[in-house]
């Protein structure tokens, strides 16, 4: 089945939470979706992360050699989106799973 909805990292002002906020998107999101990831210019370290966690969950990466504002990187990825679905997240941003009763 093809996921519906396609979430689309964005890079802010700061490359330290990234890592964190990958984990965390993995482990609290089991929905079906697809990743687009822009990579703006990233540290050699994070790069590298960003690979080889692209390799072991199949997303997309796309990097530049320089620095993005939010904006052109949003426009950036609804350029690679087939879905019907968009979300577009901040890379600094950490994901946890709040419970709700109906």
């Amino acid at each position: 089945m093809k996921p519906t909805v396609t979430i689309v990292v964005v890079t802010r002002e700061r490359f330290s939470c990234t890592q964190d906020s990958l984990e965390s998107l993995y482990e609290h999101t089991d929905y079906p979706f697809q990743l687009i990831y822009i990579d703006g210019n990233s540290p050699a370290k994070t790069q590298q992360y960003l690979q080889a966690k692209a390799q072991a969950k199949n997303f997309k990466i796309i990097r530049t050699d320089y620095y993005l504002s939010p904006n052109h990187a949003c426009n950036i990825g609804l350029n690679q989106v087939d879905t019907k679905y968009i979300v577009f997240v901040d890379n600094d941003v950490i994901f946890s799973q709040v419970g709700c009763k109906l």
